[in-house]
C-alpha cells in the first residue's frame, strides 16, 4: 500500500525557497573560501617578493613561517625551516642573546629595531633588523614578527664615501681634513707632560720633474715618497699628503721636545 505527503501551494512554494537558499548560501561559501585561498596567496607572493628576511615565531622562539628570503639565506625549505629556533642555526651564547632579545620584544610588546654585525655561515653582515608583537584574530594568539635587511652594501659605500673624503686619491695618504681631526683631537687629549710633533716635507725641484718628464712620471714620485714614508716613519706616526708636493708627519703623544 503506497502512502504520499501531500503538500499545499505554500509548502511547496516553501521547499523551494528553502532549496534556493540553501543554494545560495554553498555558492556563498565557496566564493568565501576561494577569496581566501586567493587572499592567502597574494599574501605570500608579496612577502615573498619583499628582498628582507620575514618570519614569524610563536612564545616559545619556533618558527612558524618564513618567506622565501629568509628560506634561501638560510638554505632550508619553508618545511625544514618551521619549528626551528636560533639555536639551530647559531652557537649557543649568540642563540642565548638571540632569544633574550625575543623576550624583552614580548615583555614591552612593541618594534624593537637595531643595527649591526651579524655573523653567519663563516660569513659577517651589517644587517638592519626589527621584531614586534602581532596578534591573530582568527587564532587568537600572539606571534613575534621579525625581519632583517641586509644592509652591507650601503655601509660599504658610506665607508668609502668617508674614506674618499678623509684620503688622499693619488697616494692613499690621509688628507689635509684627515689631520686637521686628528690635531683637534690629539691637543684636547694631550696628557699634562706629552707633546705633539709635527714634521713638514715638500720635494726640491718637483716642478721641473713635473715639466721635464710630465705628469705622470711627477705622480709615480709622489707615490714613491708615500709608500718611503711608510716605511721609515713609526708605527705611531700619522702620514699625510697636504696637496703638491708637500707631506706632513704627525707625532702624537711625545714625552721629550
Amino acid at each position: 500500500m503506497k502512502t504520499g505527503l501531500m503538500m499545499n501551494k505554500d509548502q511547496i512554494q516553501g521547499i523551494k525557497a528553502l532549496r534556493a537558499r540553501i543554494k545560495e548560501l554553498e555558492t556563498r561559501e565557496k566564493l568565501l573560501v576561494k577569496q581566501m585561498l586567493i587572499n592567502e596567496s597574494l599574501n605570500t607572493k608579496v612577502l615573498d617578493a619583499l628582498p628582507i628576511n620575514i618570519f614569524l615565531e610563536d612564545r616559545d622562539g619556533c618558527t612558524i613561517f618564513a618567506n622565501e628570503h629568509t628560506c634561501k639565506a638560510n638554505g632550508l625549505s619553508l618545511p625544514e625551516l618551521v619549528g626551528k629556533t636560533v639555536f639551530d642555526f647559531f652557537p649557543k651564547e649568540i642563540a642565548k642573546q638571540n632569544r633574550e632579545d625575543d623576550l624583552v620584544v614580548w615583555e614591552e610588546r612593541k618594534l624593537i629595531t637595531k643595527e649591526g654585525v651579524a655573523g653567519f655561515k663563516g660569513k659577517e653582515f651589517h644587517m638592519f633588523t626589527g621584531k614586534t608583537i602581532i596578534h591573530s584574530e582568527e587564532l587568537n594568539e600572539d606571534f613575534l614578527l621579525g625581519f632583517g635587511l641586509d644592509i652591507t652594501a650601503r655601509v660599504k659605500a658610506e665607508q668609502q664615501i668617508e674614506h674618499m673624503a678623509y684620503h688622499d686619491a693619488l697616494t692613499g695618504l690621509p688628507n689635509r681634513w684627515y689631520i686637521q681631526s686628528q690635531l683637534k683631537y690629539h691637543i684636547s687629549h694631550k696628557m699634562k707632560d706629552d707633546y705633539i710633533g709635527i714634521i713638514l716635507l715638500d720635494l726640491d725641484h718637483f716642478k721641473v720633474i713635473n715639466d721635464s718628464f710630465g705628469h705622470l712620471t711627477g705622480d709615480r714620485l709622489l707615490q714613491k715618497v708615500a709608500e718611503r714614508l711608510q716605511l721609515v716613519s713609526g708605527t705611531n706616526t700619522i702620514r699625510v699628503r697636504l696637496g703638491g708636493d708637500e707631506f706632513i708627519l704627525l707625532l702624537p703623544s711625545l714625552t721629550t721636545r
